[in-house]
């Protein structure tokens, strides 16, 4: 399953349980100077794996009980956390409203544009 997947009350049940693990990536010592440092998503996510293994893996299991290994882990991890960035709610939480919007083709993850707003 994915993020977008939960509707409802079961889309507030994940969100609530996925706050902490991510409020505790973002505690770590020099996580948060790191984040800011990265240019793009994908960046971001290696600094969080690389900081927050079992965190990451908290994540995952809350959205998709899919058992993590070494061979998903990343992949995963990097496009829930894309997902996250694309909305707006979310990238506010984790103070970044100035990241650059990643939808689209796989080079506009490097760029560096603002998101137009709607």
């Amino acid at each position: 399953m994915k993020l977008s997947d939960y509707k409802g009350e079961d889309a507030v049940d994940v969100m609530l349980d996925l706050i902490e693990p991510l409020w505790s990536m973002l505690q770590k010592p020099g996580v948060a100077d790191d984040l800011k440092k990265e240019k793009n998503p994908i960046g971001m996510a290696k600094v969080l794996l690389k900081n927050s293994k079992k965190e990451a893996i908290d994540i995952l299991q809350v959205i998709d009980k899919t058992p993590v290994d070494g061979e998903n882990i990343t992949p995963r991890f990097i496009s829930m956390f894309i997902y996250m960035m694309n909305n707006p709610y979310w990238r506010d939480f984790f103070g970044f409203a100035e990241i650059p919007n990643t939808k689209g083709s796989a080079s506009s993850l490097t760029e560096n544009t603002e998101e137009s707003e709607t």
